[in-house]
């Protein structure tokens, strides 16, 4: 029933997802192929699985989450954060998603379930419906081949300017220091990505395009890391 779902879930992900966004109207037009996958999420047994399926099936149901939130409100919503937070939390503190047989928030998923696993790279894949989180995958992560679809994700995310950008920056004394520019997300996961004994700045080396790469390793004992301001607004198709 789950792989069912599954299928039934990534075929919709082809359609409605790709480069320039989510068309949440083919999404709520198919609203019942959600419905179905989020059912087997609820019935699940996450202890019956090895470390990588449970992975790709945490990140898939982080992001099919997302997306059922905002099928809540479209199409009168801008913005995540338009969702309301009072009188009781409505986004990423919601405990109204059913996983294995228990009722969790999205923050439960990130910081209780895919912290304990350990993969940093993970976090490039979890999309909060914003312009400046990753972009959705126009499909799902599967279990064979989840390792190196995370690098996929972490790369492609790197290769875009609202995620990194470096170059020299000029001081109130009017000299230059060298100076790499990331998303906002890698302040909110800054101690996640340590835990895994990698600092940002080498987590970024790692994944970033040659160019970047060199500039970093050029300026490495002296460079300094500064956050991007986050977009929060939808990432919607533009039509």
């Amino acid at each position: 029933m789950y792989q069912n779902a599954l299928r039934n879930y990534d075929a919709l992900l082809n359609v409605a997802v790709d480069q320039s966004g989510v068309d949440y109207d083919v999404l709520k037009k198919n609203q019942h192929t959600i419905e179905q996958y989020l059912y087997t999420l609820g019935v699940v047994n996450l202890d019956d699985l090895e470390k990588n399926e449970k992975l790709a099936l945490l990140i898939n149901a982080y992001n099919v989450f997302t997306l059922r939130l905002i099928l809540d409100y479209w199409p009168y919503i801008k913005s995540i954060k338009d969702i309301p937070e009072y009188p009781v939390p409505r986004r990423f503190k919601d405990k109204r998603w059913k996983l294995s047989g228990k009722l969790v928030s999205l923050n439960n998923i990130e910081n209780n379930y895919i912290a304990l696993l350990g993969v940093p790279t993970a976090y490039m894949a979890l999309v909060c419906a914003s312009r400046s989180c990753p972009s959705l995958k126009s499909g799902v992560y599967e279990a064979s081949l989840i390792y190196e679809q995370l690098v996929d994700i972490t790369k492609a995310y790197l290769s875009q300017k609202k995620a990194l950008r470096w170059g020299m920056k000029k001081s109130l004394i009017g000299t230059y220091k060298p100076v790499i520019y990331v998303s906002e997300l890698f302040r909110w996961k800054k101690t996640a990505i340590e835990q895994s004994d990698i600092s940002v700045i080498s987590f970024v080396e790692e994944y970033a395009p040659v160019e970047a790469k060199e500039y970093i390793a050029e300026y490495r004992d002296r460079i300094s890391l500064i956050y991007l301001d986050y977009d929060w607004r939808l990432n919607k198709r533009e039509r």
